[in-house]
């Protein structure tokens, strides 16, 4: 797939409230970087599912007895409850890797022709990554190649507590009823330049419209979770038929510090609330696997290029554990996962 066609996908998804169910709408019809004659492409399943699947199973995943890595403290003696899993999860399916080896039941990769005999390549799943355990402080996810995109929901959530996140937070008008991201910032900034604003632009400095993200809903529910303080004067509690009462504004920088706009090959989660599931929902990608399938379309789906994916967990004591798993296909083109 190529980066570019990620990226312009990703950044056509503001991140809000209910942003774990929008992730990752468009991810499709992309070609490779470097071939322009093939095609491979994602048909990525809405993170609605894949998401909703991960709150009602990775809080339930019992954890495995027999991790390995270090679990020991600075002076020598075993940290008591330290334990994590790794999730992954696609579609409806959830699955905790405790065994050797994993075949994933959801998505298939596979090389087809399209109407023009072009050869492309189609992996039918959105693979999602997490973990689940105790005293956990932080989740670091590496990957052999550049295989991971983000969106670091906790993290968003946590600046959007500390009032940290929106650059201006508006009053919510039917004029932005319906319209999609791009559309929501044109409307603002028009409203910006006529200075219909400017009493909500006390606390902060005007930029150009290429400095800023985009504009969310922000509605009822999230005022009540974070106690976000509002500009202006609305009473909450007659919103029970219509919960939208504001929009937010974000600045582009504000916007990076939640998401990476490329493939990464490494990023760090902080446990920021403390939780004991859904610590580090990342999305990996076999990007780098189905390069190559493109180069040599005859290629056995098994000789393809292993990504090895390594989950470092720093406790709250101060201790880390670490496992490494290794992500290949078989020859049916199910992803299979095996613990190193």
């Amino acid at each position: 797939m190529k980066r570019e066609e990620i990226k312009n996908s990703i950044e056509n998804i503001k991140p809000d409230f209910y942003m774990e169910k929008r992730l990752y709408e468009k991810i499709s019809d992309a070609a490779p970087k470097k071939r322009s004659k093939k095609k491979f492409l994602i048909a990525a399943v809405s993170c609605t599912l894949s998401l909703a699947v991960l709150a009602a199973g990775l809080g339930i995943a019992a954890l495995s007895k027999n991790n390995t890595g270090n679990d020991q403290n600075a002076d020598g003696r075993n940290s008591v409850g330290n334990r994590f899993i790794m999730s992954v999860s696609a579609e409806e399916v959830s699955v905790p890797l405790e065994n050797a080896s994993v075949t994933f039941p959801v998505g298939r990769l596979e090389v087809s022709s399209d109407e023009y005999g072009i050869p492309e390549v189609n992996y039918s799943a959105e693979n999602v990554l997490s973990v689940s355990g105790n005293n956990i402080a932080s989740v670091t996810y590496r990957s052999k190649f550049n295989n991971f995109m983000v969106r670091d929901f906790d993290k968003f959530h946590d600046l959007v507590k500390n009032n940290s996140y929106y650059d201006i937070i508006v009053p919510y008008s039917d004029e932005y009823e319906g319209k999609g991201n791009d559309k929501r910032l044109d409307i603002m900034m028009e409203h910006i330049k006529n200075g219909d604003y400017d009493v909500y632009l006390k606390n902060a400095e005007k930029k150009s419209k290429d400095e800023y993200a985009g504009v969310d809903y922000i509605d009822y529910g999230e005022i009540k979770e974070y106690g976000i303080e509002l500009d202006f004067n609305i009473d909450v509690n007659n919103l029970d038929d219509y919960t939208v009462v504001a929009m937010g504004l974000a600045s582009t920088e504000n916007y990076n510090r939640i998401s990476s706009s490329e493939p990464v090959q490494e990023y760090t989660f902080e446990n920021y609330f403390n939780k004991e599931s859904e610590i580090g929902l990342i999305n990996w990608f076999c990007l780098e696997n189905s390069n190559a399938l493109l180069e040599n379309p005859e290629m056995p789906l098994s000789q393809l290029p292993h990504d090895t994916v390594t989950v470092e967990v720093k406790f709250n004591d101060g201790t880390t554990q670490t496992q490494k798993y290794d992500f290949s296909f078989n020859d049916k083109g199910n992803l299979v996962i095996d613990r190193l």
